[in-house]
Order: C-alpha cells, then sequence, then structure tokens
C-alpha cells in the first residue's frame, strides 16, 4: 500500500507541476526585460503570451530591432492578432511605407477601406 501510495501521491504532483501555466505577470514584465537587455527572444515570447497591451509593445519593440523584411511580417501578425488596435496598423503602414513597398502599402489600405 505504502508503494501505491507513492506513486499515486508523485503523479499528482507531476499533473499538477505540468498544468500550471505562468501568471501573465510573468509575460508581461518580459517586455520591460527584454526592452532593457535588447533581448529578441524575450520579447518575442511576450509578443505571443502577454497581455494585449504588452504584446503590442513587444511587436513595436521587436520591429525596431529586426531586420525591415521580418519587422514587416511580424507586424502583419500583429496586426491579425489585434485587428482593433490603431498601434499595430500604424506600425505595419509605417513599415511598408520605409521599405518603399508602395504597391503592397496601396493594395493593403484600399483592401482595408479606411
Amino acid at each position: 500500500m505504502n508503494k501505491y501510495f507513492k506513486i499515486i501521491i508523485s503523479l499528482a504532483f507531476v499533473l499538477v507541476f505540468f498544468s500550471c501555466e505562468r501568471n501573465t505577470k510573468f509575460y508581461n514584465s518580459l517586455y520591460y526585460q527584454g526592452k532593457e537587455e535588447k533581448n529578441v527572444k524575450l520579447l518575442k515570447k511576450g509578443f505571443e503570451k502577454a497581455d494585449p497591451f504588452f504584446s503590442e509593445l513587444c511587436a513595436i519593440e521587436l520591429c525596431n530591432m529586426l531586420p525591415k523584411q521580418k519587422a514587416v511580417d511580424l507586424a502583419k501578425k500583429a496586426i491579425n492578432l489585434y485587428p482593433e488596435s490603431g498601434k499595430m496598423w500604424e506600425l505595419y503602414v509605417s513599415l511598408l511605407y520605409e521599405q518603399r513597398d508602395y504597391e503592397n502599402l496601396i493594395s493593403w489600405v484600399e483592401g482595408k477601406q479606411l
């Protein structure tokens, strides 16, 4: 009986440990840490898992750090995640303008019918 009890307790511990998610405060703090350390990996994780406000801030910081084409791709992904966010629209449009990708800029804006 003692052996089965240990097995059950061990399994319960493993289930509890793996079922717990990290607190969103942890992911929100990745924005500050990633910005301070200029760490792209932390900012990417923050973009993926933080609250929308901090996720958008991570996207803006990442777009300033990444090569322009990757920044455009990230901004497009951010727009798909947060279509109501004016910050993400502005970021995407400004990146297209900086790249002088006027054709995509015009077709994208016409498609959204501002």
